[in-house]
C-alpha cells in the first residue's frame, strides 16, 4: 500500500538511503524523471517526499494557483491495470467526499495524457505518529488524549459518509502545528477505504470478500480472516494505536506478518498497564483499550462517538470524571449556587420526577408545615362559628 504522507521540505528520514529525487536502476542512482517535469499539465514536480508499495509522493507546486500541494503518482507499472487504477483513485473519492478540518484535503485527481495516474492532496508540514513513536518511544496518556480525540471526530464523520477506512495506524495519522498546538492531526490515506452504500456518488466496491488488506499489526480479527468489515474495524485498528502510543508497543507481534494476524485471531490482548507498567497507564484507560481490542464486534465501541464519549469521561490523570464534560454546565442556576439545605426549594419543573405530593414538601421545614396546619383549623373553626351563628 502507498503509506507517505506528505511531509516537510527537506524529505525526511527514512528514504533508505538514497539521494532525494533520485531512484535506484541497475545498482546506480538515477534521476526521477519526474522531477523538474509537469503532471497534468500543470503540477510541477520539485522532489520526491516518499514511496509506497505502488506510488510516489512528491513535493509539488500548482502553477496555477500558486501553491505548494503533494501529489502522489501510481507507478508507471500498474497505470494498465483497471483494478490497481480505480483503487488508487477510490482514495481520492473517498477523501474528497469529506469536508473536515482532521481530514487530509485531496485538490484533484485523475490521468493525465502522458499516462499519469495522480492524486493532489494538501502540503502538509509535519511528521506521522510512527516517526514521533520512533524517536520518543511512548507518550503520557494526558498529551495522547488531545489527538485520539481529534481521530475519534474525523472518524466520526468518515463513518457518517459510509467509509470505512481500514488502515488506521500511527503512519496515517499526521501531526502538524496549527491553533496553537503542535499535535494537531490529519488522517491521511484512503487507499483501501471501502465505500459503503450510495453515500460517494460514483464510488463501487472494489474489494471481496476474503481478500486482504491493511497492516498486520493494527488489523482486526475480521480483516485478517478476510471476513466483512464494518466501521468497527477502524474502532479495532484505534484501541491498537492506543495501544501502542501509551505503552510503546502493539499488543500483537509475530514473527512473520501471518502469526501477527493469527495472534490477532486467537490471542488475548495483554493489559497495557502490565505491559508498561511504569507508564502510569490506570484501570480505566485498561478498561477502554481492552474493549476496543475485543475480538468479537459486538462487544466493542459501537461507534466513535461512543468511544469518545469514553474517552471525555478520563482526564488528563487517567481518571474517570464524576461528572462528564458535556454535563457541566457552564453556569450555574441560583439554586445550584445554594447550599445543600436549600436545594429543596427548587422551582416546579427543575425535576423531571417529583413523585408523590408529600415528597414535594420541603423536607427540612417540618416546622412550618405544622404551623400551617394549626393556622388552617383555627381558620376553619372559625368558619363554622360564623355560618352557625
Amino acid at each position: 500500500m502507498e503509506n507517505a504522507p506528505s511531509k516537510a521540505v527537506p524529505p525526511p528520514r527514512g528514504q533508505g538511503g538514497r539521494t532525494p529525487g533520485a531512484v535506484e536502476a541497475g545498482g546506480a542512482a538515477e534521476k526521477d524523471p519526474l522531477i523538474g517535469g509537469l503532471v497534468a499539465g500543470r503540477y510541477r514536480i520539485f522532489d520526491t517526499l516518499g514511496e509506497g508499495g505502488m506510488a510516489m509522493v512528491y513535493l509539488a507546486e500548482d502553477v496555477e494557483r500558486d501553491r505548494p500541494c503533494a501529489v502522489k503518482v501510481l507507478d508507471p507499472s500498474a497505470v494498465h491495470d483497471d483494478s490497481l487504477v480505480e483503487r488508487f483513485l477510490q482514495e481520492a473519492v473517498a477523501a474528497s467526499a469529506i469536508d473536515h478540518e482532521h481530514v487530509i484535503e485531496v485538490l484533484d485527481c485523475g490521468r493525465s495524457a502522458e499516462d499519469h495516474v495522480y492524486v493532489v492532496m494538501e502540503m502538509l508540514q509535519g511528521e506521522d505518529l510512527a516517526d514521533m513513536l520512533a524517536r520518543e518511544g511512548r507518550i503520557p496518556w494526558s498529551r495522547a488524549r488531545p489527538m485520539l480525540l481529534q481521530i475519534c471526530d474525523a472518524l466520526s464523520v468518515v463513518h457518517g459518509k459510509g467509509i470505512i477506512h481500514r488502515d488506521m495506524k500511527p503512519e496515517n495519522c499526521f501531526r502538524i502545528y496549527r491553533d496553537g498546538s503542535e499535535d494537531f492531526i490529519k488522517v491521511l490515506d484512503f487507499g483501501i477505504a471501502k465505500i459503503t452504500g450510495e453515500q460517494v456518488e460514483g464510488a463501487r466496491a472494489l474489494t471481496q470478500t476474503g481478500m486482504i488488506f491493511g497492516t498486520p499489526e493494527y488489523m482486526s480479527p475480521e480483516q485478517a480472516m478476510g471476513r466483512p468489515a464494518d466501521h468497527r474495524t477502524d474502532i479495532y485498528s484505534l484501541g491498537v494505536i492506543l495501544f501502542h502510543l501509551l505503552t510503546g508497543d502493539v499488543p500483537f507481534r509475530g514473527a512473520t506478518p501471518m502469526l501477527t494476524l493469527v495472534k490477532h485471531m486467537v490471542d488475548e490482548p495483554p493489559i497495557p498497564s502490565i505491559v508498561a507498567a511504569d507508564a502510569g497507564i490506570t484501570g480505566a484507560l485498561d478498561d477502554v483499550i481492552l474493549r476496543c481490542l475485543q475480538r468479537d464486534p459486538e462487544a466493542r465501541y459501537q461507534s466513535m462517538d461512543e468511544l469518545a464519549a469514553a474517552l471525555h469521561r478520563i482526564d488528563e490523570n487517567g481518571v474517570i470524571m464524576s461528572t462528564p464534560p458535556w454535563e457541566q454546565s457552564a453556569v450555574e442556576t441560583p439554586w445550584e449556587q445554594e447550599s445543600e439545605e436549600f436545594r429543596d426549594y427548587r422551582p416546579y419543573g427543575v425535576d423531571e420526577d417529583f413523585g408523590d405530593v408529600e415528597d414535594m414538601l420541603p423536607s427540612r421545614a417540618p416546622g412550618m408545615v405544622a404551623l400551617a396546619l394549626v393556622f388552617m383549623v383555627i381558620a376553619g373553626a372559625v368558619a363554622y362559628i360564623v355560618l352557625a351563628t
